[in-house]
């Protein structure tokens, strides 16, 4: 995939992301156990981490899926700040705990390959 036509991480993610003066990089800033310690207790730091670790790849995943830029933000959109409001409950590996809830999403919400 080339960079012109990757997904990139939705608006919202980034502005949730950038409380506090967050930026995404690419050094993990807590482990996999720490993110769903926190995510428990509302720990804006461990939504941070979440963010800056995964969203990437689960926008690209979510992109696969749906091939549409817009509804792989939406999806994305919708697990991490689930993950938020403890609607869906992560385990580890987190990367595979996601991606579950975005093929979900895909199909519970009635987003269709095409």
């Amino acid at each position: 995939m080339d960079e012109a036509h990757a997904p990139q991480c939705s608006p919202l993610v980034l502005g949730v992301a950038s409380l506090s003066g967050f930026t995404i990089s690419s050094t993990p800033i807590m482990t996999e156990q720490e993110i769903i310690e926190g995510l428990k207790t509302r720990d804006v730091q461990a939504f941070k981490a979440l963010v800056q670790d995964y969203s990437e790849q689960i926008t690209i995943y979510a992109w696969t899926l749906t091939k549409s830029r817009d509804m792989a933000a939406v999806i994305v959109d919708t697990v991490l700040i689930d993950a938020w409001n403890k609607v869906i409950v992560l385990s580890e590996p987190i990367q595979l705990a996601l991606n579950k809830h975005i093929r979900e999403a895909c199909g519970y919400e009635g987003f269709n390959r095409q």
